[in-house]
């Protein structure tokens, strides 16, 4: 496999970082493995809609229907005296509405719960060093305090062949 930033390849399959770059390689892993695609990752689910939208439009929808039977109640009371019964469930509706809408919108969950919390709770589980920082902060030498490094072969002037030669015979003419 190759590091998707720097190009490198690594040793082995199994790396979590590259080795050149430190680019988290989990994910990259994961996505070789399946084909390109995250593992609990549903693009149909974008649009699904939280506990807390959910309850909020189904109470919108229980006190709008209450409120469409008002004037039928109405209508049929005002023919005979006997319908104003009706009015008792459009108005325990209505009441259920407002409820159901109080309860979402108070209680309920902003965020899906499906797919996009157990997704990102499965995806920590199984990636967690796969998020944070690779390598640690970069460190430099302020250009202030930089000085040019010492030459050291100006230092101490080597020997010439001719000298060392010369020695060489010197020393085997003493040991005869």
């Amino acid at each position: 496999m190759y590091c998707p930033q720097c190009s490198q390849e690594q040793v082995s399959e199994e790396m979590r970082f590259c080795s050149r770059c430190g680019f988290p390689l989990a994910i990259v892993t994961q996505l070789v493995r399946n084909g390109g695609a995250l593992e609990g990752f549903d693009p149909e689910a974008k649009g699904e809609l939280s506990p807390r939208q959910k309850g909020i439009r189904w109470g919108l929808i229980l006190m709008i229907v209450s409120l469409l039977l008002v004037p039928l109640a109405a209508v049929m009371t005002a023919m005979k005296s006997d319908f104003f019964a009706l009015f008792v469930p459009v108005l325990t509706l209505f009441a259920l509405g407002l409820g159901r809408l109080l309860h979402a919108y108070l209680l309920a969950q902003p965020t899906p719960t499906e797919i996009g919390k157990s997704s990102a709770v499965k995806r920590n589980k199984q990636l967690p060093d796969a998020y944070a920082a690779a390598l640690p902060a970069a460190q430099s030498i302020p250009a202030a305090t930089w000085k040019q490094p010492l030459n050291t072969s100006e230092m101490a002037q080597p020997l010439s062949v001719t000298d060392n030669t010369t020695r060489l015979l010197n020393d085997e003419s003493e040991v005869n």
